[in-house]
């Protein structure tokens, strides 16, 4: 066997090898039994998140926000009212609200592309990412982060062995472009 076969096959036994120890250690997220919360003046997912019920694409105050939170509130689309940020179903801390941390945080089923619950960061304004960086720092240790910043903007973070993992998740499934 070559060198560089061996050397391949150690690096991915090593790998799996921290992938197994971090699923043990980082279970998924617990989505129930927490105390729900309400949203107080936070309207962020109003603003960062798309209802294509009533054509608002993400990134866009939608129309129907005024002063007192949603106008059409006892009308509003079936994907809000199903919605919840990870911060109401009582995830995060209190501090952690989206409009106070300057992020908003979603997850990912199971059955994700990358075969793993995965957190979905929205950033809910310019420099959220960076007001939040504690937060970020402190969950990519065990858990995969998908940052969704201002348009087609995308960023992973995550312990070597997730990121890794979904290089080649993307690599599969994205095509490669050429230069021209």
């Amino acid at each position: 066997m070559s060198e560089s076969r061996r050397e391949r096959r150690l690096a991915e036994k090593a790998e799996k090898k921290a992938q197994k120890k971090s699923e043990r250690h980082s279970p998924p997220l617990k989505l129930r039994g927490l105390p729900r919360r309400d949203c107080g003046a936070c309207t962020v997912c109003c603003t960062s998140l798309g209802v294509p019920e009533v054509n608002k694409p993400r990134d866009i105050e939608c129309s129907h926000l005024c002063g007192q939170g949603c106008g059409i509130y006892e009308s509003r689309p079936e994907s809000c009212r199903v919605f919840d940020c990870l911060w109401k179903q009582g995830i995060f801390e209190t501090e952690h609200r989206p409009d106070q941390l300057g992020v908003l945080f979603t997850v990912t089923g199971q059955g994700s592309a990358f075969g793993r619950q995965c957190l979905v960061v929205h950033e809910a304004w310019p420099g959220g990412f960076e007001n939040a960086r504690p937060v970020l720092q402190h969950l990519s240790e065990t858990q995969l982060l998908i940052l969704v910043g201002e348009g087609t903007s995308r960023r992973l973070l995550g312990p070597p062995h997730l990121l890794a993992q979904a290089q080649r998740v993307l690599s599969r499934t994205l095509p490669v472009l050429q230069g021209t």
